[in-house]
């Protein structure tokens, strides 16, 4: 026996030198299989949950008819094993002989060939708890000794604490590997979820990411790879909104969900309550997620205390699931994640505003350049004008030319001094005091006659001809011409009518003017209400800066602008704005 320990000793150093979980399970089996004589046998890990997450088998196939039992024969061993059940050693010695334990049953109907003799052990971690169970089974009539169940006992007992180390070893691996891959200039998404799936063993992994400029949080597929519940030709479609199938739970409840079975309802029940159990959707159809998937892993992206995306692992082979050191280590991987889109984002940012700032350059130039060519043009206009004799310009036809003249001088100012104000529309406001709203707005309206009336558009206004303003009357005349500009362009399919109105309104002592821009045209979504007033969003081609400079010029007049909502046709802009000019 002493001989036996020894060599026993050398076997357990040798599989102690194994770093990766495969190689070491493989490794127990080959020299427990030649140390003791046996002819196969099989090693199990299992989790927190007597949950079997890896299964190693040697010199005996399973047998699998999935129309006669649920569940995996492994998943079986935890439950109704006496190993678990009474925590003690198993030994069978002649599965031919009147034994009808639970445990006989499993080892006799789901190996084949049948063993004659079976050993099978418990494994303890390092703090007593049972690790998985390692078995070693002989065809022949071979019997099994005390002594073989003893050194069994042990190798059981000095490997368990092994597999423990192994599996926070890989853990940490798994995180090193993807926060230094997160780290490269060139990363891609497809490439992410490719090494994901791999170094988890997975047979899927998508990333679905929330869609900002859809308000009812959608989540839509960024990236995916292998067996993942949809077909190949939808992923580009692919999305779940808020609350729907699970990656869209796993996005409003702000969690990592682990499912063992996809099939057990009572367990998705008690993991995910309320889940409504939908598939991600292609355009207006819904799938439902595959049979083939077995095990579910997911985790949300969180930035900022909000819910940004979900990165989701997929298994399809039974008895071999997700684990808690999985789950650990993918909660750390999808705070990298969520920090490497935050880290684009902003890099995203930095480079637009410096595109931007070199835009604003040009534009300066090109606006001091214009500025200089058209004040020598307006110049000479007005010579020509004042040159003109007066029963010329008093002619009919002669009278609208010149008048049109005029409107061109001041609209084409007025689109300088537009074109100017970009890169510093919050700059500082020069204020007139008593400006005559009704007339500033006219003056608007005059510079659209000829397109007006080319569109066959009408134009109606309701101001009081007495209501005054205290305003930078350059500034608010920028924001009169882009609400009047974007209504003309907004109607050139729908709607005939543009109605400008104002009236006062008293507030927390305050009076306020209250102006609002209408037309007949198409409604704004209502989705978009807000975001059409941020810097680049547009919902037609442009530059997506006009309403966020009317938004900071009103604010910077203690005022507010917004879309008010309308239901099928029409858009009505509300400007809010002291009638007296608050420091």
């Amino acid at each position: 026996m002493d001989l036996r320990l020894k060599e026993l000793n050398k076997i357990i150093s040798l599989i102690r030198k194994n770093t990766k979980l495969n190689a070491l399970l493989t490794s127990m089996i080959d020299h427990c299989c030649e140390f003791l004589g046996g002819d196969g046998g099989f090693v199990l890990v299992i989790d927190d949950e007597q949950k079997v997450i890896k299964f190693e088998l040697k010199g005996m196939n399973l047998i699998i008819n999935k129309t006669k039992y649920e569940h995996h024969p492994i998943d079986m061993i935890p439950k109704k094993c006496e190993l678990f059940t009474k925590k003690t050693d198993y030994y069978l010695q002649n599965t031919l002989s009147d034994n009808d334990s639970t445990t006989k049953s499993i080892f006799t109907t789901y190996f084949d060939p049948k063993p004659f003799s079976v050993i099978a052990v418990p494994m303890y971690d390092g703090k007593s708890s049972i690790i998985g169970v390692l078995s070693i089974t002989s065809v022949k009539e071979y019997q099994f000794s005390e002594d073989h169940i003893s050194l069994l006992k042990i190798l059981g007992e000095q490997t368990g604490a092994t597999i423990e180390k192994v599996l926070i070893i890989d853990e940490i691996d798994k995180i090193a590997d993807i926060s230094q891959y997160l780290l490269n200039y060139d990363f891609s998404y497809d490439i992410l979820v490719n090494k994901i799936k791999d170094i988890y063993e997975a047979q899927g992994c998508s990333i679905f990411l929330k869609n900002e400029k859809d308000k009812r949080r959608v989540y839509v597929l960024k990236a995916t790879t292998g067996v993942d519940g949809f077909d190949k030709d939808q992923y580009d479609d692919a999305f779940y909104e808020d609350g729907e199938g699970l990656t869209g739970y796993i996005a409003k409840e702000f969690k990592c969900l682990r499912i063992y079975n996809l099939a057990n309802r009572e367990e998705i029940a008690l993991k995910a309550p309320g889940l409504q159990r939908t598939g991600p959707k292609i355009k207006e159809n819904e799938l439902f997620i595959g049979d083939k998937i077995h095990s579910f892993l997911g985790c949300c992206l969180i930035s900022s205390g909000d819910a940004i995306g979900v990165i989701r692992l997929t298994k399809t082979e039974p008895a071999n699931y997700f684990s808690g050191h999985d789950e650990r280590s993918i909660e750390i991987i999808a705070r990298y994640i969520a920090q490497r889109l935050r880290l684009d984002e902003q890099l995203a940012q930095l480079e637009a505003e410096k595109e931007l700032n070199f835009l604003n350059q040009q534009i300066l130039q090109f606006a001091h350049d214009a500025n200089q060519t058209f004040g020598g043009l307006t110049d000479y206009l007005r010579t020509v004008i004042d040159w003109v004799p007066k029963q010329v310009k008093q002619a009919p036809g002669n009278k609208n030319f010149l008048d049109e003249v005029m409107n061109l001088k001041n609209l084409t100012k007025l689109y300088i001094s537009k074109l100017s104000a970009i890169p510093y529309y919050s700059s500082e406001l020069h204020i007139e005091r008593n400006v005559k709203l009704k007339q500033l707005v006219e003056e608007i309206i005059s510079m659209f006659s000829r397109k007006l009336m080319k569109e066959g558009i009408t134009c109606n206004l309701s101001i009081p001809k007495d209501m005054t303003l205290d305003c930078d009357t350059d500034k608010i005349q920028q924001v009169f011409l882009n609400l009047l500009a974007n209504s003309v362009k907004a109607m050139e399919k729908l709607g005939k009518t543009i109605t400008i109105r104002a009236n006062q309104k008293l507030d927390d002592e305050v009076t306020y003017l209250v102006i609002e821009f209408e037309n007949d045209g198409p409604a704004i979504p209502d989705e978009y209400r807000d975001k059409i007033f941020e810097k680049h969003f547009s919902l037609r081609r442009g530059t997506g800066l006009g309403l966020a400079i009317a938004k900071s010029i009103i604010e910077a007049h203690k005022g507010k602008i917004k879309a008010l909502f309308r239901l099928k046709t029409g858009a009505c802009f509300e400007i809010t704005i002291p009638q007296k000019y608050l420091k």
